[in-house]
C-alpha cells in the first residue's frame, strides 16, 4: 500500500560533554533495531533520531546510554516523502484542581501523510486496568 517505512524525527535535550560517550551513544543507537538515523549536535546538547519505535523506548536508551536526563523538545515525520506543510499537535492532560486524583500527561500527535497520523504519549496517575480516551476533530468541545 505504502512505498516507505513509518518513521517520526524526536529532538531530544540532553548534555553529554564527554566526546567517547557521544560516540558511543550514536553508534549504540545508530545499531538498534528501529533506529534509522542519529544525528548528534553538541554545541546544542541536542539528538535527533529518526525512528519507528515508541518515543518512550528511545527516551529511556538515550538516558541509560548518557546516564543524564534527557528531555523530549520536539516530534515531527520523519518521512523523506512527505506531504508539504503536515500539522503535529500536543495535547497536556491534567485532572480538575478539586479531584484528589493526580492524572497528568502528554499526548503528541504528528500528521505522517495526508491518511495516517502516529499518537504517542504517557500519561501517570491512572489505575490499572483498561482506560480509554476520544479524539475530537476539534478542540471546542463546548456544544
Amino acid at each position: 500500500m505504502y512505498d516507505y517505512e513509518l518513521f517520526a524525527k524526536l529532538e531530544f535535550e540532553v548534555s553529554v560533554s564527554d566526546k567517547q560517550k557521544i560516540n558511543d551513544l550514536k553508534d549504540s543507537l545508530t545499531k538498534s533495531n528501529g533506529i534509522k538515523d542519529v544525528e548528534v549536535r553538541e554545541d546544542l546538547n541536542r539528538i535527533y533520531v529518526k525512528t519507528s519505535l515508541p518515543t518512550a523506548i528511545v527516551h529511556e536508551k538515550i538516558e541509560n546510554l548518557t546516564g543524564n536526563l534527557a528531555v523530549l523538545r520536539g516530534m515531527g515525520s520523519g518521512i523523506s516523502n512527505s506531504v508539504e506543510n503536515l500539522d503535529a499537535a500536543v495535547c497536556e492532560l491534567s485532572n480538575d484542581e478539586h479531584l484528589s486524583l493526580n492524572i497528568k500527561g502528554v499526548i503528541r500527535f504528528v500528521q505522517l501523510d495526508e491518511q495516517r497520523c502516529a499518537i504517542d504519549g504517557i500519561v501517570d496517575g491512572v489505575t490499572p486496568g483498561e482506560h480509554a480516551f476520544n479524539i475530537c476533530e476539534y478542540g471546542d468541545l463546548s456544544n
